[in-house]
């Protein structure tokens, strides 16, 4: 395959239209956007988010696993580990050189018990079995680090989900000890002071451990309540069900009637070629919620609406008319000022109503740290007005979401700056954070005519914003109906 097989291929299945090919470039436009232009400089910073992003070890290296039990039904090793203390974890490095894996059973699981040398540590392992496997990051894993030569103890990692993203992280500090609370690769806590020697939360359960720290630590991130999330998980099978009778169509809309349209000049679609793009996707989502409430559709000139004096700064007049660069997050905004007046009886003024503004974490883990490395943390950058998030964090924000406000789902518009720094909101996606009745964590995302995953939009988006505003899920969903001829 050449290697602009491979891009349009890329391309596609992030919602680009391929407008041209030249000798060693492709010329692509992203499908949030109304008109037609051609951007070099943007259009080269998206395809290298492409091809050159890679994601965190926790996003992509390794998949979450279901069937987790709840925070405080944990899978508990603290058994083995007081017999093992004396003679096997806490003896010299070297005497556990080429030391031989162990099983170990008890009520909660099969346990492996192995040594694992890297570099200048030494691992041990006590994971917990799954399926006859013993990933390293299931949920209840231990795994104790100690420096060769030095026998120190430098951490232990504890994975509260199986999950690589998510665990604690506890260090000895001369008498006491510090705890860091990580979930989907935010840090929700860093520092927190436990008041036993590290000697004893060796020999400690996940138990202990919250118990601790009960007053510090809001553990209710790890105890989500899946009577919270019947809307939404009725919404994401809805919209999952229906994307065999969407097909993608540059510049799709709707109008008032429900009837596809170009979202540009507001003219009807040949039926035979009728779709949406990724904006008017958002629409018909927002459509199929609003419509039985209200009884009506949403008017596309009501979405088009440009918000330029409420934002933080504008682009200059001919940006505004030529490229439209705001355009996903007017239209994102627009949709939930739309939905929130329907549904929950909102004022419509205010456009920045809907936004998510804060995120309760100020680090993340960083994405070269191996599975028990050390805590590679980098700073998180707080709310940018009109540019949202580093793409980076929105796993983690949208658990918290998830959470603490339980029944929506979120309008995403990313952007990215060009070389002359001018920001383009140049695509939409959809985001429905939730929780099964097995405590299982979702964050499904859809774009366009397609599912696709959070970890390939977090990957394609590396060093890019997303701006999200919140919607609320409703169990009645009645979209469009665009026809058999959308069928693929």
């Amino acid at each position: 395959m050449e290697w602009w097989q491979r891009l349009e291929r890329q391309a596609h299945r992030s919602g680009l239209t391929i407008i041209g090919r030249e000798a060693d470039t492709l010329n692509v436009m992203q499908c949030s956007l109304p008109t037609r232009p051609r951007w070099p400089a943007l259009l080269a910073l998206t395809l290298l988010s492409l091809t050159a992003g890679t994601l965190p070890l926790w996003a992509g290296v390794s998949a979450p696993l279901p069937g987790d039990s709840p925070i405080f039904d944990f899978p508990e090793n603290a058994e083995f580990r007081r017999i093992d203390y004396d003679s096997f974890i806490n003896a010299r490095t070297e005497e556990l050189r080429g030391a031989h894996p162990l099983l170990l059973r008890n009520g909660w699981a099969e346990w492996k018990r192995e040594v694992i040398a890297s570099g200048n540590y030494q691992y041990i392992v006590y994971a917990a079995g799954r399926d006859g496997k013993w990933p390293l990051y299931s949920q209840g894993t231990w795994i104790i680090k100690r420096r060769f030569g030095s026998d120190e103890f430098s951490q232990v990692k504890i994975f509260l989900k199986s999950d690589p993203g998510t665990y604690i992280r506890i260090r000895p500090d001369a008498d006491r000890s510090r705890l860091d609370l990580v979930i989907k690769g935010g840090v929700f806590a860093a520092d927190t002071p436990l008041p036993l020697p590290f000697s004893r939360i060796l020999v400690s359960t996940v138990a202990d451990i919250v118990d601790l720290t009960r007053g510090s630590l809001d553990w209710s991130l790890l105890d989500p309540d899946p009577a919270d999330y019947g809307a939404i998980s009725t919404l994401d099978s809805e919209i999952r069900s229906r994307l065999r009778s969407l097909r993608y169509a540059d510049d799709g809309g709707l109008d008032a009637q429900g009837k596809p349209v170009f979202i540009a000049s507001g003219e009807r679609q040949a039926a035979k070629t009728a779709g949406l793009n990724c904006s008017g996707f958002a629409q018909w989502v927002v459509d199929g919620l609003v419509k039985p409430v209200s009884g009506e559709w949403l008017d596309r000139s009501t979405l088009s609406l440009k918000r330029i004096a409420t934002r933080k700064s504008a682009a200059e007049p001919s940006f505004e008319d030529s490229l439209d660069p705001y355009f996903g997050l007017d239209w994102t905004r627009n949709l939930a000022l739309a939905a929130g007046a329907v549904l929950e009886g909102l004022p419509t003024e205010g456009p920045k109503a809907a936004d998510v503004t804060r995120a309760p974490f100020a680090l993340v883990e960083g994405e070269s740290a191996p599975v028990n490395g050390d805590p590679a943390y980098r700073d998180f950058a707080p709310y940018e007005e009109d540019a949202g998030f580093a793409s980076e964090g929105i796993p983690a924000l949208l658990w918290w979401l998830a959470i603490k406000d339980p029944g929506y789902f979120y309008l995403a518009s990313i952007s990215a700056q060009d070389m002359a720094g001018l920001r383009h909101h140049y695509h939409v996606s959809l985001l429905l954070p939730w929780f099964d009745s097995g405590g299982t964590f979702h964050a499904d995302v859809f774009e366009s005519d397609a599912e696709t995953s959070l970890a390939a939009l977090i990957q394609r988006t590396k060093g890019q914003m997303i701006h999200l505003v919140r919607v609320k899920a409703e169990i009645a969903f009645d979209p469009p109906a665009l026809g058999p001829t959308q069928i693929h």
